[in-house]
C-alpha cells in the first residue's frame, strides 16, 4: 500500500482543442489529465489543463464538476483506490485554487478499473493513469468540447470491463554477504536474509485472483497466493505446512481469501474479506516488489504480525478517511491445531489520504490479543503508524513509529524507522533507511538457525536447533543504503528489480548480539533480483 512516487506528467495536451458551441441543451465539458507511473502530483503542463478546465467551467456557469481518478493495473485494489483518490484530489485542489467552490466539485477514485486501454492485471499502461474532469454548462453558454481522439478514448473506457481473473508468478532470489563469516551462519537481526554468505531462493510466488471491483455496488473477488522458498520459514501459518518440510526451502500459503464490495458504509462502500491474508500493519510487506530494500527492518521482523486468519473490513468513509476493522485468530495462527490458544484478536485502524495537498498519507493500526501458548489472559499489543510524504517529484520520505507490549512478562519493544528514496529517472532509485529499535526486556529479537526453529518456538514444540538471543536488553540500530534498478523488459514480463544494498547494524548500548555474540556491530552486503511474469 504506501510506497508511491512523486512526479506527474500531463499527456495529450496538444490533442485537447476547445471550441465554442452554439446554444443548446446543457453540454458536458470533458478534460483528461494523465499521470506518470505511481505518481499523484500535478506538473506545470497538467496545471495548465486543469486551469483551462476551471476557466471554461466558470465561463459556462457549470452546475457540477465531476473529478474522477484512475490508475493502471499494477498493484492491489486497495492501494490503487487510494492512489486514484490522491490524483483526483490533486486536481480538485487546483480547481479550487482557480476559484471553483469545493462544494461544486464531486471527487471519486475508481482505482484500477474502468480502463481507458484494456490490459491484464499488473500492466503499466500510461493512458490508464488519468483523471477526468467532466461538467455541464448552461444552455446559453459556449461549451468546450474535447477533440475527437480523446472522446473516442472516453467511450472506449466506458465499454471496458474491469479485470476479471488473473494468474501471475513472481520470483525473488538473493544473497547476503557477511565478511565476519559467523560460525552459526546467521546474520543476527535479520530473518528473511538471515543466512550469511549463502544464495537463497527467497520466494516463488504463484497467485490466482479475481480483484474486487470497488467501482460497483456489489462485487465478489478472491485471491489465492502460495509461496515456495526460504521466506516460507517465517510466513507459514502455524499448523499449516509449518512442520511438514525439514529443508530450508519450504511451502506456505500467503493469502487465501474471498471478499465482497458493498455500498453499505461510506462514499465508496466497504470491502469485506474472509480467510487468510497478510497484516495491514507496517511500511514493509511480504511481497518484495513493494519494498525499498532486500533486507527487512527490525520493526517488520520483530514488531509486527505477518499473516492472519479471520475477517477484515475496509470502509471508505470519504475521499480522505478509510476505516479498517477485523477479527482474527492471532499472530501467524489459524484454526484448530494452528491456534496457540482459544482466544481471538482484534486488528484495526485508520488510513488518511490526500493530506497536505495530496502529498501525504498516514495509516495507523493496532493488533490486540493473547499470543502465548495456552494463555488466554495476557494480551500482546502491537501498534504501528506510517507517514508517507512526497516532498518533490523525485523525493519521498516514509516515517514509521512502532510500539509493542507483552503482558505476560511486562515486555516492551519500540522504535522508529525513517526511509528516504530519490528517483534519478524511470530506471534508477536511490534509497536509505535509518532505524532504532529497543528490545527493553530481551523478549522479541532473536535468530532461528534451524529450518523449523521459528515455528517450533512459536508453537511451544521441541526445537531442532536452539534459537539465538542477546544476553540482555538491547537497543538495536541499522543503517541501510541501496539502489533499485528497474530495466526495461520485453513483452510477457511485468517487472524486474535488481537491488544491491549495504547495511550496518549496531547495538548502541554495548551489547554484543552479532557474529555469534562476539561483536556489537555487523556489516552485510546484500543483493536480490525480483522478476514478475
Amino acid at each position: 500500500a504506501l510506497k508511491t512516487g512523486l512526479y506527474v506528467s500531463a499527456l495529450w495536451a496538444s490533442s485537447l482543442a476547445f471550441i465554442g458551441a452554439p446554444a443548446y441543451a446543457a453540454t458536458p465539458g470533458n478534460y483528461l489529465v494523465f499521470f506518470d507511473f505511481d505518481k499523484a502530483d500535478l506538473s506545470a503542463s497538467a496545471v495548465s489543463i486543469v486551469d483551462q478546465a476551471a476557466a471554461n467551467a466558470a465561463a459556462g456557469k457549470a452546475t457540477k464538476i465531476e473529478v474522477t481518478g484512475y490508475t493502471d493495473t499494477v498493484g492491489s485494489d486497495a492501494y490503487n483506490l487510494r492512489l486514484s483518490k490522491r490524483r483526483a484530489m490533486a486536481v480538485q485542489a487546483e480547481l479550487t485554487k482557480q476559484g471553483i467552490p469545493a462544494g461544486e466539485i464531486a471527487v471519486e477514485g475508481k482505482g484500477k478499473h474502468d480502463l481507458l486501454v484494456p490490459t491484464g492485471d499488473g500492466v503499466k499502461e500510461p493512458q490508464n493513469r488519468r483523471v477526468s474532469i467532466v461538467y455541464a454548462v448552461a444552455p446559453e453558454a459556449p461549451a468546450p468540447v474535447v477533440a475527437a481522439a480523446a472522446e473516442e478514448k472516453k467511450e472506449e473506457a466506458a465499454a471496458t470491463p474491469p479485470p476479471v481473473f488473473g494468474i501471475w508468478a513472481q520470483l525473488e532470489v538473493g544473497a547476503t554477504a557477511n565478511p565476519d563469516s559467523p560460525h552459526s551462519g546467521v546474520n543476527y537481526g535479520h530473518l528473511f536474509t538471515d543466512k550469511a554468505n549463502q544464495p537463497l531462493l527467497n520466494q516463488l510466488l504463484l497467485t490466482a485472483e479475481k480483484p474486487i471491483d470497488v467501482a460497483t455496488d456489489y462485487n465478489l473477488g478472491f485471491r489465492v497466493q502460495a509461496m515456495i522458498g526460504t521466506d516460507a520459514r517465517y510466513t507459514a501459518y502455524l499448523g499449516e505446512f509449518d512442520q511438514d518440510i525439514k529443508e530450508r526451502t519450504q511451502f506456505s500459503l500467503v493469502e487465501a481469501w474471498v471478499g465482497i464490495h458493498t455500498p453499505w458504509i461510506g462514499e465508496s462502500g466497504m470491502e469485506i474479506k474472509v480467510g487468510q491474508y497478510p497484516t495491514l500493519l507496517g511500511a514493509e510487506t511480504i511481497d518484495p516488489s513493494t519494498n525499498v530494500f532486500y533486507s527487512k527492518s527490525y520493526i517488520f521482523n520483530f514488531g509486527l504480525p505477518l499473516v492472519n486468519t479471520g475477517i477484515m473490513t475496509i470502509s471508505h468513509l470519504n475521499s480522505t478517511v478509510d476505516l479498517y476493522l477485523g477479527l482474527d485468530t492471532g499472530l501467524q495462527t489459524t484454526f484448530g491445531d494452528g491456534d496457540t490458544n482459544s482466544s481471538g484478536a482484534f486488528q484495526g485502524g485508520f488510513g488518511f489520504n490526500g493530506l497536505a495537498g495530496g502529498k501525504m498519507t498516514l495509516v495507523a493500526f493496532t493488533h490486540i490479543g493473547p499470543e502465548n501458548v495456552n494463555n488466554n489472559r495476557d494480551y500482546r499489543y502491537l501498534n504501528d503508524i506510517v507517514l508517507t510524504y512526497k516532498a518533490t517529484d523525485a523525493l519521498t520520505f516514509i516515517s514509521e513509529l512502532n510500539y509493542i507490549h507483552e503482558e505476560v512478562v511486562k515486555a516492551d519493544g519500540y522504535g522508529f524507522s525513517q526511509y528516504v528514496t530519490y528517483a534519478l529517472d524511470d530506471q534508477f532509485t536511490l534509497g536509505g533507511r535509518a532505524e532504532i529499535w529497543r528490545d527493553a526486556n530481551n523478549f522479541y529479537v532473536g535468530a532461528f538457525p534451524g529450518n523449523r526453529t521459528f515455528t517450533q518456538f512459536e508453537r511451544g514444540f521441541a526445537l531442532d536447533q536452539p534459537p539465538l538471543f542477546a544476553t540482555g536488553p538491547t537497543t538495536y540500530s541499522e543503517l541501510t543504503l541501496g539502489v533499485t534498478w528497474k530495466p526495461p523488459l520485453p513483452n510477457g514480463f511485468q517487472g524486474l528489480m535488481v537491488r544491491p544494498e549495504i547495511r550496518f547494524d549496531d547495538a548502541l548500548d554495548g551489547a554484543k548480539p552479532y557474529n555469534d555474540g562476539k561483536s556489537d556491530t555487523q556489516f552485510t552486503f546484500g543483493i536480490d533480483v525480483v522478476l514478475k511474469i
